[in-house]
């Protein structure tokens, strides 16, 4: 029997990504992923930028399955200021959240982690997706994670890259250690993927040709990953 989950899909724009100005959002006509989960009784969750359209309240995640939205609309933004085109992007919900203000996007998503998985009941089937603003552009890394490059050994551009992908890393981090002391990693998948390659000069994409923005291996290609200790291990896992 064929799953419902088979229905949901993204829309891809070869006119670039939805900017602020566009009235425009992911189709309504469809149903994403944590609607159908809601069906199932599951919590859903969302932590970092939505960057699928905000021009009316039904294009809003909190109208398109999630119970909770901490983040950005759009794609990108001053990790400190929280502004994009001069206007303010930073919401709980579907209220705009000033507090933010000030405070480094990671270390808001990082206390957002907490607090997703501290008043989640672990007797409820759990979703959360987190798409953190890092690496994206503007490279801002807090000073925690720039310092692990010295500057005599990276240019400026590479040793932001670095930091903000460093702090990423913190932030994976943290959701493994969540899951471990809830109790809840033995029933959980933890699905890790890029939506495009590295932005050159900030990343590598060698040896595929390109980057971002292209039609390229190197833009189209990007590492992933599944992991659960509910998947079998099979003759072509890489236990390395």
């Amino acid at each position: 029997m064929q799953s419902d989950l088979t229905i949901f899909r993204f829309t891809c724009l070869k006119t670039s990504v939805i900017l602020p100005m566009r009235a425009k959002c992911t189709g309504l006509e469809y149903k994403l992923l944590p609607q159908y989960l809601k069906d199932l009784g599951y919590k859903n969750h969302m932590v970092g930028k939505w960057h699928l359209g905000y021009c009316r309240d039904e294009c809003l995640p909190t109208s398109r399955g999630f119970d909770t939205f901490y983040g950005l609309y759009a794609g990108t933004g001053d990790y400190w200021s929280h502004t994009f085109f001069g206007k303010y992007d930073w919401h709980t919900n579907a209220d705009i959240d000033f507090e933010a203000n000030g405070t480094h996007s990671q270390d808001l998503e990082m206390e957002r982690l907490d607090k997703v998985f501290d008043e989640h009941d672990s007797k409820d089937p759990l979703f959360l997706y987190f798409a953190p603003q890092n690496p994206h552009t503007p490279s801002q890394p807090t000073d925690e994670f720039l310092n692990l490059y010295p500057e005599d050994k990276f240019n400026d551009i590479r040793r932001k890259y670095l930091g903000l992908t460093s702090g990423l890393d913190a932030m994976v981090g943290k959701i493994v250690e969540k899951l471990i002391e809830n109790g809840m990693m033995n029933n959980t998948y933890v699905i890790f993927v890029s939506d495009n390659g590295a932005d050159p000069p900030e990343g590598l994409n060698t040896p595929f040709r390109g980057g971002k923005s292209s039609l390229f291996e190197g833009g189209t290609k990007s590492n992933s990953f599944i992991y659960s200790p509910l998947l079998k291990k099979t003759e072509y896992e890489n236990d390395g």
